[in-house]
């Protein structure tokens, strides 16, 4: 089956509603109808070249198959993150970096949370690397796919909130807590570290093409490396103010970044538009491409895996990035550790 190459504007219907649609049609007709074009729309799709992402820049193409499908204008359509101004994307991919960059910044905030006490159990070495590689491999390998469900805002926001939360608890509670309770804790504040880091390479491929995500990396990566080394002395001056501006201080740039970060999934952006559409319209079957030919989450999560267990078998570059990177964050840490001390 060919996709239909006219996706002039004019083939784009400008009213969803279910009467200028399908007109004096019965219910079951129209029943008939929908089923009928959303099995169009998902054969074309299934034709269609298999890609990493399986979802074509621009779908506008499917519109003549299916009247309630509701797709991005044209391949030049100012709602795709693609097309959005560059002062737009970096200002993105800035506020992004910051979400990947308060990782440093809370362990000098709560340096508790980072040197949890190995005295409450004798045999806890093993237990507590396990609570700092595995959530990482979590926060790597499943929370990238999930954005694609939930939205990258949402991923971030609330992978933020767990890595304060937990790393606040972990730091004001560290001699009432069990060991359990702070491998627990533990566990979720580094999960909440290492998503971000997911999501955020998730970010780049939305706002930038192929040939473009080169240097909108490099300043992705701005923020993570100032925060390492800027943390601590950001922390050190915090607390020279009274402890409720400072807490007060960190909620309003906090919730700045919640509020300013955008969505950039084009999934997440279309499933807004539809939402408006269904509401101004009346019409609560209008859909986007993404609603009705997107995988179960099972099936990408379990392609995710396959895929990061072949690159980690097959790359043993991976390894020796991981060392440099490894030993790169306990030089900076020695360093600051021996300036403070």
């Amino acid at each position: 089956m060919t996709i239909p190459s006219d996706t002039s504007e004019k083939n784009i219907p400008k009213d969803f509603s279910v009467e200028n649609i399908y007109g004096k049609l019965t219910d079951d007709e129209i029943l008939q109808s929908r089923k009928s074009h959303i099995q169009s729309v998902r054969l074309a799709f299934k034709s269609l070249p298999k890609t990493r992402t399986r979802v074509p820049q621009h779908d506008a193409s499917f519109v003549g198959m299916d009247p309630e499908l509701v797709t991005f204008k044209s391949a030049s359509d100012p709602l795709y993150p693609k097309n959005w101004p560059l002062r737009r994307k970096l200002f993105t991919v800035v506020v992004a970096s910051l979400y990947v960059g308060a990782e440093p910044f809370v362990s000098a905030a709560f340096p508790k949370s980072t040197t949890l006490s190995l005295a409450h159990s004798g045999s806890s070495v093993f237990v507590m690397l396990m609570v700092k590689i595995v959530p990482r491999l979590i926060g790597l390998v499943i929370v990238g796919p999930l954005s694609d469900y939930f939205g990258r805002k949402v991923l971030l926001n609330a992978s933020v909130s767990i890595l304060i939360g937990s790393s606040a608890l972990v730091h004001v509670y560290f001699d009432r807590f069990s060991f359990f309770q702070l491998a627990s804790f533990s566990f979720l504040s580094t999960l909440g570290a290492s998503s971000p880091l997911s999501v955020g390479s998730k970010i780049l491929n939305d706002v930038f093409s192929p040939s473009a995500v080169g240097g909108g990396l490099l300043v992705y990566l701005c923020g993570p490396v100032v925060s390492y080394f800027g943390s601590p002395v950001a922390v050190n001056l915090i607390k020279e103010f009274p402890a409720g501006y400072s807490s007060g201080c960190f909620c309003v740039v906090m919730a700045l970044l919640f509020a300013l970060i955008p969505e950039t999934s084009p999934a997440m952006i279309l499933h807004q538009k539809v939402t408006v559409l269904r509401q101004l319209t009346g019409n609560k079957h209008l859909h986007s491409l993404y609603e009705i030919t997107r995988e179960p989450i099972s099936v990408q999560l379990r392609r995710h895996l396959g895929r990061t267990f072949a690159m980690a078998g097959s790359h043993p570059s991976l390894y020796i990035a991981m060392l440099i990177g490894a030993l790169l964050f306990g030089v900076i840490a020695a360093i600051w550790a021996l300036w403070w001390a």
